[in-house]
């Protein structure tokens, strides 16, 4: 059995039979062809409690990177990796004075949990920031994009929480 204990927040003793380490995409699409019914998708292991021994496959997201697609007076469009730490990308916001954000610092989790749960704090939420949500399709294998108005975002909700929950991977958030 693999530990998890380092692995989620509240640092649970928990351990599952196999750990699967995303850090490309291909490493998604190598699973997708294993055909493996049963698994979990963890990101930065917050807003979650584990049990002692999970027999589902965890796919772990370890995908980073920030790009700068576009910036003018007015706007700014990162591509950011759903593996990415939430705060850190703030701060990596705020230290480039592209402000908006900036209230949904201290989030714990990751980039890629966010459209998940629409976070949100003091106001603002993460769907106002979103221009596309990119990943994989669990089901098909293909690549997918979703535009915000395709995300079905709600108070702490999207779809990929609920009728995408387990069949769809995001890989980055522009």
């Amino acid at each position: 059995m693999i530990s998890l204990v380092n692995l989620n927040t509240f640092h649970i003793n928990s351990s599952c039979k196999e750990l699967i380490q995303i850090k490309k995409i291909e490493d998604i699409i190598s699973f997708k062809e294993r055909n493996i019914k049963d698994y979990y998708i963890l990101g930065g292991g917050s807003n979650i409690l584990l049990l002692d021994s999970i027999e589902n496959v965890i796919l772990k997201n370890e995908l980073k990177g920030i790009q700068l697609l576009h910036q003018n007076n007015d706007n700014v469009i990162l591509r950011i990796a759903s593996g990415e730490n939430w705060h850190d990308t703030v701060i990596y916001c705020i230290n480039n004075n592209w402000c908006g954000i900036e209230n949904l610092a201290l989030i714990p989790g990751t980039v890629g949990g966010a459209p998940v749960q629409n976070i949100g704090a003091y106001g603002v939420e993460i769907k106002d920031f979103i221009y596309a949500v990119h990943g994989i399709d669990l089901v098909s294998g293909k690549e997918k994009t979703y535009l915000p108005t395709e995300c079905q975002f709600a108070y702490r909700s999207s779809i990929f929480k609920t009728d995408l929950k387990n069949s769809f991977s995001s890989q980055r958030l522009n």
